[in-house]
């Protein structure tokens, strides 16, 4: 069977979107007092372009302090895009301070926040749009700042985590649609039984015809709702044996027993007529065919 990758994830339900809501407070409240320190520890540094690196950490820190105040009183209802508007910020505060010095490990904090988003987006289209953003923000200080020797090193293991979590959220995908898959084979299955096994029983109730399976191994006894009525009983009532001997008249009950150990000897079928006491005093004459094989099956 051909399985086809959705862009829609099981974990992209309801439940999801409520656990990613939830961390949204506490990764703002930790990443707006990270940012706001950056922005303090630029406006100390004595490098070019330093100012507007510091100026531009100290807007973004302050705006994830805001959402964090306003996502604590009144939670986002899009969880996803809140979480990628987040970490969206966080790649452009690492991509300032790397545009002022593209170091190594500066350069890890693209690392960080790739790994963050494969680990916290659920829903490929944010996932792959996030990660893609944030390639985007590294190779910018690679494209327009000197780099050091150890840059292109930083970059192949941000773009081998990146490429690692994405097959990763792929395969998780994939797994999640073929269990999906399996899960709507089995319940179409379960409707159909369900299904077929209401037509029986409607069957068997406009012909007055049950039928029920007998384990002389075990002595079990099955029955359809219609043999239990057939008989006066009602449907899920115990049974046994003895209670289906007894409820057959007296003068009747050797020539079913000498039917039924022929059928057990050597699979003769079950074929005769035979009366029934029914618990309001009524006698029904029943006619009863079966098979009796390795599994007994019979029908009243």
């Amino acid at each position: 069977m051909a399985i086809s990758l959705r862009i829609e994830d099981a974990e992209s339900s309801e439940v999801a979107e409520a656990s990613l809501r939830a961390s949204l407070v506490p990764i703002s409240s930790v990443g707006a007092p990270a940012v706001l320190f950056g922005s303090l520890l630029w406006s100390q540094i004595d490098l070019p372009g330093a100012p507007a690196a510091a100026a531009t950490l100290l807007a973004i820190g302050y705006v994830l302090f805001g959402l964090a105040l306003r996502w604590h009183r009144h939670p986002p209802r899009r969880a996803h895009l809140a979480a990628s508007t987040t970490l969206a910020m966080l790649f452009v505060s690492a991509m300032v301070q790397l545009l002022v010095y593209p170091n190594p490990g500066l350069g890890a904090l693209h690392v960080v926040l790739a790994f963050g988003a494969a680990v916290s987006l659920t829903d490929l289209r944010w996932l792959v749009g996030v990660e893609l953003f944030g390639a985007a923000t590294w190779l910018a200080p690679f494209a327009l700042a000197s780099a050091a020797p150890q840059w292109p090193l930083v970059g192949l293991v941000l773009f081998a985590s990146s490429i690692a979590a994405l097959a990763a959220r792929v395969g998780h995908f994939l797994t999640i649609q073929r269990i999906r898959d399996l899960t709507s084979e089995r319940e179409s299955r379960e409707d159909a039984i369900g299904r077929s096994n209401r037509a029986l029983r409607n069957a068997q109730r406009i012909a007055s015809v049950g039928s029920y399976e007998w384990d002389p191994a075990t002595n079990e006894l099955s029955w359809s709702d219609e043999h239990y009525r057939i008989f006066g009983w009602e449907p899920g009532e115990p049974l046994s044996s003895k209670r289906f001997f007894d409820a057959i008249v007296a003068e009747d009950r050797p020539r079913l027993v000498e039917a039924l150990a022929r059928s057990l000897n050597d699979g003769t079928p079950v074929d005769l007529e035979f009366q029934i006491r029914r618990p309001d005093g009524q006698r029904r004459l029943l006619h009863g065919l079966g098979v009796c094989a390795v599994e007994a099956r019979s029908a009243a």
